[in-house]
């Protein structure tokens, strides 16, 4: 809407996917497109139409950027980051925007075909943000969390980095998170909401209206979780759920050696040596095919936790 340009890709299946759900990946907090590419493969084989996209600030997605510019020219980006981006948020242009536009896009491309979203982490927390979401016929949520500090699993080490963060964002004029071997580097005002956000109960949902804009936002979820997030300890997932009180959602909280794996941690779903262990576990839901008796995950009618029947 703002005349941003972002940077995508298309999946195309070989066959007309209108019996095919459409489906687009929004990625975690400071995490490229390319790490979901695997997966993004993976579903354009069984027909689905598959779009990634980087959100502004992060990967390919800077003013003026070109194909044939390479994308780890650091110095062009941070400059870009200090300067043209340095007032990117969360809530308006990757929440709002940016993930509105990757919406429209695909829903213009295909408009015979159901709408689904994979959400990974921040993904998921923009979910309700924007005014294309009534379309969205089931999101998958993959290590979505409530990022208060609380949840951590060192929560007062994680307070104090979000004190922190601000203060070198601000300094920078950008968060420099790269150097630290991280993820990418992040607009500073996205910075600074990330930690406004974590240090609130309510995390993002204590923006004014944004309660009320969750409460009305209704389709089918399913949540995946993992008992070994670097990140976060269970309640943060199951807390973040109750924000979507109208949705229909089931939640599979899952320890790494139930699905035969030493380590999944919030980034290891995605990973392609985890394929036949963890992408079969929200195949059904998200290509919406008929559950029996036989499928790992089962249906419910609010939320069921289910770790123990795998």
């Amino acid at each position: 809407e703002d005349g941003f340009v972002l940077a995508g890709t298309l999946f195309r299946p070989g066959t007309s996917p209108t019996t095919r759900p459409a489906v687009v990946i929004s990625c975690a907090t400071g995490v490229t497109q390319a790490f979901y590419h695997p997966f993004a493969r993976h579903l354009c084989s069984f027909g689905c139409a598959v779009l990634t996209y980087d959100f502004r600030g992060i990967g390919l997605s800077f003013p003026g950027w070109v194909p044939s510019q390479r994308e780890d020219d650091e110095e062009k980006k941070i400059a870009l980051l200090k300067h043209e981006l340095l007032n990117t948020t969360i809530s308006t242009h990757w929440g709002k925007l940016d993930q509105s536009a990757a919406l429209k896009f695909m829903i213009d491309l295909f408009p015979e075909c159901e709408l689904v979203v994979v959400g990974h982490s921040l993904g998921g927390h923009i979910s309700g943000m924007s005014k294309w979401r009534e379309h969205i016929k089931r999101f998958v949520f993959i290590s979505v969390n409530n990022a208060h500090y609380t949840c951590a699993r060192k929560p007062l080490n994680r307070l104090f980095e979000m004190f922190a963060i601000p203060a070198v964002a601000v300094a920078c004029g950008y968060l420099p998170t790269k150097r630290l071997g991280l993820f990418e580097n992040l607009p500073r005002d996205a910075a600074r909401e990330w930690a406004f956000f974590s240090r609130q109960r309510d995390y993002l949902f204590s923006l004014p209206g944004y309660k009320e804009r969750y409460h009305d936002f209704k389709t089918d979820i399913l949540a995946v979780s993992f008992t070994d997030d670097e990140y976060s300890v269970e309640p943060a997932f199951s807390s973040l759920l109750n924000f979507f009180p109208r949705c229909k959602i089931d939640h599979v909280h899952l320890a790494p050696d139930q699905v035969g794996l030493k380590k999944v941690g919030h980034m290891g779903f995605f990973r392609a040596k985890n394929k036949e262990k963890l992408w079969n576990l929200v195949g059904d839901f998200l290509l919406g095919a008929t559950r029996d008796k036989g499928s790992k995950i089962i249906s419910g009618s609010r939320r069921a936790s289910i770790a123990s029947k795998l």
